[in-house]
């Protein structure tokens, strides 16, 4: 699916509303930042780490995501995308999971 948006759209995530998580994940967390663009209905996605999950425009600064479980303790960067193909640049908030 194509959002209609240039594949060289690219935000800037600043601040996510949790700093620690726990390995198994399931609990939403805000993303807020700057020159987020209005994205179509299911075209945002966050990543975290490696894993990229579906995300909703909450307004043009801010989205909401489901946190992934992850596997072990570590620092998570967060990136977001609103076209599916190219991702906030670096260096993007994180959180620190936690046993």
């Amino acid at each position: 699916m194509t959002s209609g948006l240039p594949s060289d759209a690219i935000a800037h995530p600043v601040q996510v509303s949790v700093r620690r998580a726990t390995l198994t994940g399931g609990f939403n967390v805000t993303v807020s930042g700057e020159s987020f663009p209005a994205a179509l209905p299911g075209a945002a996605r966050v990543r975290f780490g490696a894993v990229v999950v579906p995300a909703a425009q909450l307004e043009d600064s801010s989205l909401v995501a489901a946190v992934p479980a992850v596997p072990a303790p570590a620092a998570v960067p967060l990136e977001v995308s609103f076209n599916g193909q190219s991702f906030s640049a670096p260096p993007p908030p994180s959180y620190k999971v936690d046993t």
